[in-house]
């Protein structure tokens, strides 16, 4: 009896350990429930990317379109979305997406009729999940900014290139996630309403 009663408490402990792993899984540490789970890719315009525990450009899809897919393929998923695609006559420029209203919303560059990279506009803020469509707020540009560090973390370097004669370019580059944020001002001044905001989606850098 005593050896049937000490099965039936090993065989109910270990159903506890496997309910605890299954669910750890399940939710992960840290993880808020209704979010896509990681390795799971993410539309960005149904989901906060920026909630997620790691933020990979690879498993992100904007309107259905990724890094890595081939041309076609994006294509269709942007005419299913309704959006516009523009073939510029440039074969290496951007192929801008834009909505009926003729705002340009992302951009691809492409190589060898496969997605590698893609290029977030102002436009798209409105259409982004949460409060990821913050990542478009030009205060994502300063230096230590608490939105910027709020939404992505602390960058793994910060670049500053000329631009022109009094212009500049600057970069702050998430190496691990894949993602870049750009701040284009044609001249010194940093309120210049021509400045351009840009988050580049490009393939992650490989672990060493």
């Amino acid at each position: 009896m005593k050896r049937v009663l000490t099965y039936v408490m090993t065989g109910i402990l270990l159903a506890i350990v496997l309910l605890a792993g299954v669910l750890g899984q399940t939710q992960g540490p840290g993880k808020k429930s209704g979010l896509p789970q990681d390795g799971m890719r993410t539309e960005v315009t149904k989901s906060d990317f920026t909630k997620l525990r790691f933020i990979r450009s690879t498993q992100l899809l904007t309107f259905g379109v990724a890094l890595g897919q081939s041309v076609e393929t994006a294509r269709e998923e942007v005419q299913k979305a309704g959006l516009t695609w523009e073939i510029p006559t440039n074969p290496s420029a951007v192929i801008v997406v834009g909505n009926a209203s003729g705002t340009a919303l992302f951009g691809v560059n492409t190589e060898d009729g496969v997605i590698t990279r893609v290029v977030w506009y102002a436009g798209l803020g409105p259409y982004l999940a949460g409060k990821s469509g913050r990542i478009v707020d030009f205060h994502v540009l300063d230096p230590d900014s608490p939105l910027r560090l709020r939404l992505l973390g602390r960058e793994d370097s910060r670049d500053k290139q000329g631009l022109g004669n009094s212009g500049k370019i600057v970069t702050y580059s998430y190496d691990k996630e894949g993602l870049r944020v750009l701040g284009i001002y044609p001249n010194s001044d940093p309120n210049d309403p021509t400045a351009t905001l840009l988050i580049h989606l490009v393939a992650p850098a490989k672990p060493r």
